[in-house]
């Protein structure tokens, strides 16, 4: 239940957690921002669906000298127990966030 995107420069974005059969494009696929390419589901030991998000060296989960980076979220709203305007969101394990436009309020 998972996706992997190359992005170049030798990244991936991988998508975990996923509705199983919900994804919507196949290898080889080119996606655009903003195109729905699967479900967010409820996999793994959780109590609700969420989506595992990385971008790490490697395609391969357990390629040696794996590596993943930190991801910088424009436009997000963090929940820990308040709302937080971010501009530029240094998202960090178990980080809970909700979507939003950058002109949102």
């Amino acid at each position: 239940n998972h996706l992997i995107i190359e992005i170049g420069q030798g990244r991936y974005i991988v998508m975990a957690h996923l509705m199983q059969n919900s994804l919507q494009v196949k290898p080889g696929d080119e996606v655009r921002s903003g195109q729905a390419i699967a479900r967010c589901g409820n996999s793994g030991n959780t109590t609700e669906p969420h989506l595992h998000l990385q971008v790490q060296s490697h395609a391969d989960f357990g390629a040696e000298g794996l590596r993943t980076y930190p991801i910088c979220m424009r436009g997000a709203r963090r929940r820990d127990g308040r709302v937080e305007r971010m501009e530029c969101a240094d998202l960090r394990r178990n980080d809970v966030i909700i979507g939003g436009a950058a002109s949102e309020s």
